[in-house]
């Protein structure tokens, strides 16, 4: 006599999901103390994260261009990548946007923006860092039909940080509340 049994096997995991991974001027690495702070603590657990690069930080020319700790953001950036520990998922290149609402950049805006903003910030990201970042995250978390078209026809886009579920031929990670 044979006997079996399936065995589903499931691995779980929580994705620390961070934003906003920018340029900070005054500070003499580049990047904020509280983010040094928050990096330092998940190296000293070997915790995973990912982060929302806003890619205008990679310009060298913002906020204005020389002495802008450009160098040292950029070196920072890399050495935190290099770990394993960080990915840098595209979170928009400036979070700007038109009129009252300029902060959505990815909401009510015209598919030429939203197009350009995207790929700006995947073109910075591989040529100044080396890196393809190929999640997305809206900033804000905002969002319309115009985004899904732009992500879709993305080819570097894979994966949606807190995407329309079942709307997007792209994977969707959705967020989970209660």
């Amino acid at each position: 006599a044979t006997s079996s049994i399936n065995l589903l096997l499931y691995k779980q995991f929580v994705m620390l999901k961070a934003d906003d991974w920018l340029r900070d001027v005054d500070y003499y690495m580049g990047i904020g103390e509280r983010w040094q702070q928050y990096v330092d603590y998940l190296l000293d657990k070997n915790i995973k994260t990912n982060v929302g690069l806003v890619a205008n930080s990679l310009d060298p020319d913002y906020p204005w261009p020389g002495d802008n700790q450009w160098s040292e953001f950029v070196q920072y950036s890399l050495e935190v990548y290099d770990t394993g520990l960080v990915d840098f998922f595209n979170h928009g290149y400036d979070h700007s946007g038109e009129g009252e609402d300029d902060w959505t950049e990815f909401y009510n805006r015209p598919y030429d923006w939203q197009k350009e903003h995207l790929e700006l910030a995947n073109e910075l990201a591989y040529e100044v860092l080396g890196i393809t970042m190929v999640a997305f995250g809206a900033p804000f978390n905002g969002l319309d039909d115009t985004t899904v078209d732009v992500i879709d026809e993305s080819s570097v886009t894979q994966l949606w940080v807190y995407g329309p579920p079942s709307v997007s031929e792209k994977s969707v990670l959705d967020r989970i509340t209660g």
